[in-house]
C-alpha cells in the first residue's frame, strides 16, 4: 500500500497551526507532521518535540553538507523535504506545504483524488522559465537542461525524487556572493528533476477543479472566505487574516499589478457579506489607487452623450438602443471616449471607443481587455472603485445607471423601440 504524509513547514506562527491542525487531526488515509525550521539559530538542534512535531536545527545543515544562505528557510524549502525523508523514511510520497495553505475539503478526499497521480513531482505552475525569471541564472550554468520552476508552497515529492535531489544539493555551492547565485528550491527542484528525467506535472493542469483559480502568489484569500460557497472543494493560497491580506494588497497596488487584484475584487464583492467587505476594502484602497495614478482620476468626464429620447430621463440628453437587447451610454473624457453597454441580462460593461481610451484602460486597474464588466447579478462589482474612478464629482452616478438598468426590460418590449437604431 502506498503511504503518504503531509509535512507542514513552520517557522513559529502558532496562530496558523491553530487553524490547520484541527483538520489534519481528522485525517485517516495519510499522516501529518509539523517541521519547524530553526536554521537561523546557530545553537538549534534537530529534535522531536512531540509525535507529530519536529524541530529542524542548524545542525542538520552542517551534518548533511547543505549550504546555508541568509534566509535558508525561505529560499531552500527543499531542505525540509530532505529532513523529512531522513527522519521519516517509511513514506512513498511527501506533501511539503507552507502553513498559509488551505485545503478546503476533507483531507481524505484530497488524498484520494491526488493518489491517482503517479508523477514523482507535483507542484502548481510547474513549467519552463526564460531569462527574465530572477532565478534563471542560478541554475542555467549548472545543468545542461532547460530551466524549470514551480511554486513551492505545496509540492508532492516521491521518496526517490527527494533522494536524488539531496545527493546533488549536498555537492552544490554558490557561483558568487549574491543571493541569486545559489539556486532556490523552485529552480533547483524543477530543473534538476527534468534534467534527470523524473516525471513532473503542474497541479493546476492535472487537477484544475481543485487548484483553479485560488492558488496563486498574487491574490490573497481572506480567512472569512473559507466559509463561503465559492471556495468549497478548493486548495487555496495564500490564506491571510485581514491585516496580512491588506499588506499584500498594498504591495500589489504600489507595484501597479492591478490585473491580479481585479479578479479578487470581483469574487469578493459577489460572495462576501458587507461587513467582511468593509474590513477587506476600506478607504485605504482608494487612497492607494489615487497614489498609483499620480492622484489623477482614471476618467474625468467633461461631456456625456446618451442616445435616446431625452424626455424619458431628464438627467441625460440621449441614449442609443441596439437590436432590442443593449443600451449604450457614451461618455467623453479627457482620457478618451468610452461607452457603457447595459445589456438585457442586466450586465454592464465599459468599453473604450478610441485609441486614447484603450491606452488609458491598459494602465488602469482593469487591465488590457477590450471591455470591462462593471455590474452583474443585481449588484455593482466593487462599487467603491466604480464610484471613485468613474463617477466622483460628476453628474454621472451609480444611481442614474441603476435606474436605466431597472427600465431595460420595459424598454426592450416597448413596441416603438423594436429594432430601432437611434431615436431623437
Amino acid at each position: 500500500m502506498t503511504r503518504h504524509c503531509f509535512i507542514i513547514r513552520h517557522a513559529g506562527q502558532s496562530e496558523r497551526l491553530a487553524l490547520l491542525l484541527p483538520q489534519f487531526r481528522q485525517l485517516t488515509t495519510a499522516d501529518y507532521y509539523v517541521f519547524e525550521e530553526r536554521f537561523t539559530d546557530p545553537q538549534s538542534v534537530t529534535q522531536r518535540i512531540s509525535p507529530e512535531h519536529w524541530q529542524v536545527g542548524r545542525d542538520y545543515l552542517s551534518d548533511h553538507q547543505l549550504y546555508a544562505v541568509k534566509h535558508t528557510g525561505w529560499q531552500c524549502g527543499d531542505y525540509i523535504a530532505y529532513a523529512a525523508r531522513d527522519l521519516l523514511p517509511e513514506y512513498d510520497y511527501y506533501w511539503i506545504m507552507d502553513d498559509d495553505i488551505a485545503i478546503n475539503m476533507p483531507l481524505d478526499v484530497f488524498i484520494r483524488r491526488t493518489a491517482e497521480l503517479t508523477q514523482e513531482c507535483l507542484a502548481c505552475e510547474f513549467s519552463p522559465r526564460d531569462e527574465s525569471w530572477m532565478w534563471f541564472s542560478s541554475v542555467a550554468n549548472l545543468l545542461s537542461q532547460e530551466v524549470y520552476g514551480m511554486l513551492y508552497c505545496l509540492v508532492r515529492l516521491s521518496g526517490s525524487a527527494i533522494d536524488q535531489m539531496k545527493a546533488h544539493r549536498s555537492k552544490m555551492l554558490p557561483q558568487g556572493a549574491g543571493r541569486l547565485d545559489y539556486p532556490n528550491d523552485e529552480a533547483f527542484t524543477g530543473t534538476l528533476l527534468m534534467h534527470l528525467g523524473v516525471s513532473c506535472a503542474d497541479l493546476k493542469k492535472v487537477l484544475p477543479e481543485l487548484f483553479q483559480p485560488y492558488f496563486t502568489l498574487t491574490r490573497p484569500v481572506l480567512l472569512a472566505e473559507l466559509a463561503a460557497e465559492h471556495t468549497q472543494g478548493k486548495v487555496l493560497h495564500p490564506i491571510c487574516d485581514t491585516t496580512r491580506c491588506w499588506q499584500k494588497i498594498a504591495t500589489r497596488v504600489k507595484q501597479q499589478q492591478f490585473s491580479s487584484l481585479r479578479d479578487r475584487l470581483y469574487t469578493c464583492y459577489l460572495n462576501l457579506p458587507e461587513d467582511i467587505l468593509d474590513q477587506y476594502f476600506d478607504q485605504r484602497f482608494l487612497t492607494l489607487l489615487s497614489q498609483a495614478f499620480d492622484r489623477q482620476p482614471l476618467l474625468n468626464f467633461s461631456r456625456m452623450i446618451i442616445d435616446f429620447p431625452a424626455q424619458k430621463f431628464p438627467t441625460f440628453s440621449r441614449y442609443w438602443f441596439y437590436r432590442s437587447y443593449i443600451l449604450v451610454v457614451e461618455l467623453e473624457s479627457e482620457w478618451g471616449r468610452y461607452a457603457i453597454d447595459i445589456q438585457a441580462d442586466h450586465k454592464v460593461f465599459m468599453i473604450p471607443r478610441n485609441k486614447k481610451a484603450r491606452q488609458r484602460l491598459k494602465q488602469s486597474i482593469f487591465g488590457s481587455e477590450g471591455k470591462q464588466e462593471l455590474y452583474r447579478h443585481d449588484q455593482w462589482l466593487f462599487p467603491q472603485l466604480t464610484t471613485s474612478l468613474f463617477c466622483e464629482d460628476q453628474d454621472f452616478s451609480l444611481a442614474s445607471l441603476s435606474t436605466l438598468i431597472e427600465k431595460i426590460d420595459t424598454l426592450i418590449i416597448g413596441p416603438s423601440l423594436e429594432d430601432s437604431t437611434c431615436v431623437d
